[in-house]
C-alpha cells in the first residue's frame, strides 16, 4: 500500500516532466504544452502535506534536468550535476506555491502565469540566467502566438500557456467540486427528491475564467496577424549573405589544444582549409558578407598579437590567407581568439572568444567583438581566484587538463559594411549561448537614445560540443534544435533578422517574424533548416531588415521580472504567514480586514504583472496604421507551398516531379534549385529534360558545368535532354549551340521535332521563323508538332500566326482550343486579347478558365467570374474524378494569374486537395500571387 501511495504521489509531476520533455525541439509535441502543467497544477493540492510534496516535486524535477540536459555531461559532469541540483529546487518551491494559491483560493489560471514564468526567469539566475526550455521555445513555429514577444519577450508566451494549463486545472477542480456538491445535496434530500444542480455563482465564476483566458488568446492571435500583415511595409531585402557550417568534433579541437604544435597546426590548417574552399563557393555565389562559425579559426588575429609573431607564424599565415580572399570579393566575418600579449611580448596574459570582420578591402576591421557573457565551465572556471581549493578540486574533472578560462568581453561591438550597389549596413555578432540571453540581444539593437542602430544579428557557435562522432556516424544531440528555436524569439522581440553560422549546426536564417527559413539562394545545406544537423556545407541568401523598434528593446523583461518578483514575496509570505497571522497582525488594520478583502488584495499582487496586458499603447501604435486583415495572406501560404513543390520534386511520379519542375522554373524559386539539380540524373527522360530547362531558365550556373556535359554528349544518350542541354547552353551565353536543337526540327522522332519547336520558341531568336514554319507545313510532322509549332511561333512574337491561332481557338475539340488560348495569349496582340475575351463565353468550363488565366496574365481580371463560379455555382458536381482534376488545376493557375483578393481566399482548400496535380498548381498560384505582391 505504501509503495502504491507513493507511486499514486509521484504520477502527476512524472507526467508533466514527460510531457515537458517532448514538447521541446526536435519533436513535434507542442500541442501537449497547453495541458501539460495541468497534473502539476493538480497535484499541489491545499491536502497535500508539503514536506512530501517539496521532496517529491524535487526529486521528480532533478531526474527531469539531469536527463534534458544530458550533453552537458560529457563537457563538465561537475558542472552537469551541480546545475541540476540547482535548477531542481524551482519546481518544489512553485509547487508549494500553488498550494497556497490554492488555499487562499487565488484563480489558478492568474497564479499558474506568475508561478511558471517567474520560475523560468529564477533558472540559474545566480549564473546570469539559463533562458532553455521554456513553455514559449515549445510554440517557436507558431509565428503567430509568438508574435507576443516584442513587447512581452518569450515570457509573454509561456505566460499564456501557463494560464491556459491553470483555466483547464481550475475547471476540472470546479467540476469535482460541484459533482461532490451535488452528491453530498442528493444524500441530503433524496426523501424530497428535490432536484440538484451547481450554484449559479460557481458556473457564473467559471464562465468568467474562460472568457478571460479566451479574451487573452483572441488578443495575442489578432495582434500576431496585424504585426506578419504590416511586416510588408517595414521590411526591405538586404544584400546576399552567406553562412558556412563545419562539421568538426570538439574532440579534434581539444586534442589539437593538448596536441605538438606541428599535430595542432596541422589540424587547424585542414579545418582552416575546409572552410576556406566553402567560403569561396559562397564568395563565386555573389554573397557580400560570408560568416565562419565560432572559433573554427583556431588563431589570434587581432592585429597587436600578430604584430609581435614570426612571419610564418600560423596566426599570420591564416590572417593573410583571410585579408587574400576577401579582397575584392566580400566582408568575411571569422570566429577565432582574442589576446593581449605581456610586456615582454612573448605570451599572452588575456585571451578572448572574439568576432573579427575583414573588410573588401582586404584589411581586417577597426574593432572586433569579445564575448561578453562567458559559459560556465565551458569556456570560464569558476572559484578561480575566490575559493581557490574548490578551484583546485574542480580542475580535477576538467577535460582539458588545463585552465583554459577566457576574459570577459565589455563592449557591445556593431559592424558596418557596404555592399556592391554602395547601400551602409550595420550589424553585430552574438556568439554561442548569448544569442538566448534577451538582454545581449536587446543591448546590440537599440543604442542609448532608443534607436535602432544594427540591421541584423549575426549569431555564431560551435555546437560540436553536443554532437557525438561514432565512426561513420554522427548522432546530434537535441541541444541543437533547441538552440536554434531559442534564436526565433530574439529575432521576434527585437524585430531583427538573424543568421546563424554554427559548428555541426543549424545554420539558417531566421527573419524578423521569427520564421526559420528553409531553402536559400545558392548553397549545399538541406533545403529544410532544422535537418541541417551534424553535416557541413553552406548556404546564401538575401538578408532582411526591419525598421521596426519595439516595446521589448525598449523595457526589457519587465513581465518575467514581475512575476519572478511575485514568486520571492509569495515565498517569503509563506514563510512569516503564520507569525503574522498569530502575532504580529493582532490590532493591525490587515487583521481588520474581511476574508474577501484579503483574497481581494493577493490577487491584486498576482495581477501586477498583468498592468500591461490590455493595453501597451506604445508596442500597439508604433507610429504604424493597422492594415485590414486580408481574407488570405499568401505570406502565410508560402510554407506549405514550398513544402508541396518540395514533396513533389522526391515523389515516386515521374509526372509530379517534372510539374514540380516545371513550378520552380515558372515561379523562379531558385531556392529548391539544388534539389531540381540531382533531377538532372532521374532515370525518366521527361524529368531530366524539364530539370534542365529549369536550369537553363533560371541560369542556374551551379549546374552548369553538369549541363555542359550532357550538350557535349559525355553524359546522357537521349536525344530530346541533349538538345535541352543545348538550349542551356546559349542561356549560359554559349551561341554556338544554338544549331544542336535546330537542327533537331528535322528529326525524324517527333518527339525531339515537337521539343525542338518548344526551345526555338523560348530561345527567342526569331532566325528560327522559318524553320518552325516549315515544321508547321511538313506532312511529316504529327499533330503534336503543329501545335507547339504554332506556340512557339507565336511566343516568338510574329502576328502572321494569328489566322492559325483563331482557327484552333475555335476548333471543334475542347483541347485544341484550350492549345490556341494558350498560344494566343504567348502572341500578346490586342487582337489576340479580343479573342480571349470572347472565349470567356465558350460552352466548355475547362476552355473559360484558360482564357480566364491567359487575360489574367496580362494584368485584366475580367475573367474572375468565371473562376468563382467554379466555387459559388458549383460547376464541378457532375464532372468524373478526372474530370474534376484537370478543372481544379485550370482554376489554381487562373487564381495564380488573375490574383485577385477574392480569389486567393479559396487557395487554401487547393492547397490541402486530395490530387498532387491541383496542390502543385495551387502551389504555382501561390508563388505567382506572391510574385505580384
Amino acid at each position: 500500500m505504501r509503495v502504491k501511495k507513493i507511486f499514486v504521489s509521484l504520477l502527476p509531476f512524472i507526467t508533466t516532466a514527460v510531457m515537458l520533455t517532448v514538447i521541446q525541439p526536435p519533436v513535434s509535441w507542442s500541442f501537449l504544452a497547453w495541458v501539460s502543467l495541468v497534473p502539476f497544477i493538480l497535484a499541489c493540492s491545499p491536502k497535500a502535506r508539503p514536506i512530501p510534496l517539496v521532496i517529491i516535486a524535487y526529486i521528480v524535477s532533478l531526474c527531469y534536468w539531469l536527463g534534458n540536459l544530458y550533453w552537458v555531461f560529457p563537457i563538465t559532469f561537475a558542472g552537469w550535476a551541480a546545475f541540476c541540483v540547482y535548477t531542481a529546487v524551482l519546481w518544489p518551491i512553485v509547487a508549494l506555491c500553488l498550494r497556497y494559491c490554492r488555499i487562499k483560493k487565488i484563480p489558478l489560471f492568474l497564479a499558474s502565469g506568475v508561478l511558471f514564468v517567474g520560475a523560468e526567469r529564477l533558472q540559474g539566475f545566480f549564473l546570469g540566467g539559463f533562458f532553455w526550455r521554456f513553455l514559449a521555445h515549445s510554440q517557436y513555429h507558431n509565428i503567430t502566438i509568438i508574435q507576443i514577444a516584442d513587447i512581452f519577450g518569450a515570457a509573454g508566451v509561456s505566460f499564456l500557456i501557463a494560464m491556459v494549463n491553470g483555466l483547464i486545472a481550475e475547471l476540472i477542480l470546479d467540476a469535482q467540486s460541484c459533482i461532490t456538491q451535488k452528491t453530498e445535496d442528493r444524500r441530503q434530500k433524496t426523501e424530497d427528491k428535490i432536484s440538484v444542480r451547481c450554484p449559479p455563482s460557481s458556473v457564473l465564476r467559471s464562465l468568467t475564467k474562460i472568457v478571460i483566458v479566451c479574451s487573452m488568446i483572441a488578443v495575442t492571435v489578432v495582434y500576431g496577424r496585424w504585426r506578419i500583415n504590416q511586416s510588408n511595409k517595414f521590411v526591405t531585402n538586404g544584400p546576399l549573405i552567406a553562412s558556412l557550417q563545419s562539421n568538426v568534433p570538439q574532440s579534434v579541437k581539444r586534442e589539437a589544444l593538448r596536441a605538438e604544435a606541428k599535430v595542432a597546426e596541422k589540424t587547424s590548417q585542414a579545418i582552416f582549409d575546409e572552410l576556406m574552399q566553402q567560403s569561396k563557393a559562397a564568395a563565386g555565389a555573389g554573397a557580400e558578407l560570408i560568416i565562419w562559425p565560432e572559433t573554427m579559426v583556431q588563431a589570434t588575429l587581432n592585429p597587436e598579437v600578430l604584430d609581435v609573431v614570426e612571419p610564418e607564424h600560423p596566426w599570420k599565415v591564416f590572417d593573410q590567407a583571410l585579408r587574400d580572399h576577401s579582397k575584392n570579393n566580400a566582408f568575411v566575418l571569422v570566429g577565432a581568439f582574442g589576446g593581449t600579449p605581456d610586456e615582454s611580448k612573448t605570451e599572452l596574459v588575456e585571451r578572448y572568444n572574439s568576432a573579427f570582420l575583414y573588410k573588401k578591402n582586404g584589411r581586417q576591421y577597426e574593432k572586433r567583438y569579445d564575448k561578453i557573457h562567458l559559459v560556465l565551465f565551458g569556456e570560464v572556471l569558476p572559484f578561480r581566484k575566490s575559493f581557490p581549493l574548490l578551484f583546485n578540486l574542480l580542475m580535477k574533472f576538467n577535460p582539458y587538463g588545463f585552465d583554459h578560462s577566457l576574459e570577459a568581453g565589455s563592449e557591445y561591438s556593431v559592424f558596418e559594411m557596404t555592399d556592391s550597389r554602395s547601400q551602409d549596413y550595420k550589424f553585430s555578432v552574438m556568439i554561442c549561448y548569448e544569442a538566448t540571453i534577451p538582454e545581449i540581444a536587446r543591448s546590440f539593437t537599440l543604442d542609448k537614445d532608443g534607436q535602432k542602430r544594427i540591421d541584423w544579428l549575426v549569431n555564431i557557435s560551435n555546437d560540436g560540443w553536443f554532437v557525438i562522432f561514432e565512426k561513420e556516424k554522427v548522432l546530434p544531440s537535441t541541444e541543437l534544435p533547441q538552440h536554434a528555436a531559442t534564436c526565433v524569439f530574439r529575432a521576434v522581440e527585437n524585430r531583427v533578422s538573424i543568421v546563424r553560422s554554427v559548428n555541426t549546426g543549424i545554420s539558417c536564417l531566421i527573419d524578423s517574424l521569427g520564421r526559420i527559413k528553409n531553402g536559400f539562394s545558392a548553397g549545399t545545406l538541406p533545403y529544410d533548416a532544422m535537418q541541417r544537423k551534424g553535416i557541413d556545407g553552406w548556404f546564401a541568401d538575401e538578408m532582411p531588415i526591419d525598421k521596426r523598434v519595439t516595446f521589448f528593446s525598449k523595457h526589457g523583461q519587465w513581465l518575467d521580472f514581475c512575476c519572478a518578483v511575485c514568486l520571492g514575496l509569495l515565498i517569503i509570505i509563506q514563510m512569516i504567514g503564520n507569525r503574522l497571522n498569530n502575532k504580529w497582525l493582532k490590532g493591525s488594520w490587515l487583521n481588520k480586514l474581511s476574508i474577501t478583502n484579503r483574497r481581494l488584495l493577493t490577487v491584486l499582487l498576482f495581477t501586477f504583472p498583468l498592468a500591461f496586458l490590455a493595453g501597451c499603447e506604445e508596442s500597439l501604435s508604433l507610429q504604424t496604421a493597422v492594415n485590414k486583415p486580408s481574407a488570405v495572406s499568401v505570406d502565410n501560404l508560402m510554407p506549405q507551398a514550398l513544402e508541396i513543390i518540395e514533396a513533389g520534386l522526391a515523389d515516386a511520379d515521374p509526372q509530379v516531379r517534372a510539374n514540380a519542375i516545371e513550378v520552380v522554373a515558372a515561379t523562379k524559386q531558385t531556392t529548391l534549385m539544388p534539389k531540381v539539380q540531382r533531377l538532372l540524373q532521374d532515370k525518366v527522360v521527361p524529368v531530366r529534360f524539364s530539370a534542365i530547362l529549369a536550369v537553363a531558365d533560371l541560369e542556374y550556373s551551379l549546374a552548369k558545368s553538369d549541363v555542359q556535359s550532357v550538350a557535349d554528349g559525355l553524359k546522357d544518350e537521349d536525344e530530346n535532354v541533349r538538345i535541352a542541354a543545348a538550349y542551356a547552353m546559349t542561356k549560359f551565353g554559349h551561341s554556338e549551340y544554338f544549331t544542336v536543337f535546330r537542327d533537331a526540327i528535322a528529326s525524324k522522332d517527333q518527339t525531339v521535332r515537337a521539343n525542338a519547336a518548344l526551345l526555338l520558341g523560348k530561345s527567342g531568336n526569331k532566325d528560327a521563323l522559318r524553320l518552325l514554319y516549315w515544321a508547321l507545313q511538313s506532312k511529316d510532322s504529327s499533330d503534336k508538332v503543329r501545335f507547339q509549332a504554332v506556340e512557339a511561333i507565336a511566343v516568338l512574337g510574329d502576328e502572321r500566326i494569328f489566322p492559325k491561332l483563331w482557327a484552333i481557338v475555335y476548333s471543334g475539340y475542347a483541347d485544341d482550343r484550350i492549345i490556341g488560348i494558350r498560344a494566343m495569349g504567348a502572341l500578346e496582340t490586342a487582337k489576340a486579347k479580343d479573342v480571349l475575351v470572347t472565349k470567356l463565353d465558350d460552352d466548355i468550363l475547362e476552355v473559360r478558365l484558360a482564357a480566364a488565366e491567359q487575360l489574367g496574365k496580362h494584368g485584366d481580371p475580367i475573367g474572375e467570374p468565371e473562376v468563382l463560379d467554379v466555387f459559388e455555382k458549383n460547376l464541378t458536381s457532375r464532372l468524373d474524378k478526372k474530370e474534376l482534376e484537370r478543372v481544379k488545376v485550370l482554376t489554381a493557375l487562373a487564381i495564380g494569374q488573375i490574383g485577385t483578393e477574392n480569389l486567393k481566399r479559396f487557395l487554401p482548400q487547393l492547397l490541402t486537395d486530395e490530387s498532387k496535380s491541383v496542390r502543385i498548381a495551387a502551389a504555382r498560384a501561390v508563388f505567382q500571387c506572391a510574385i505580384r505582391q
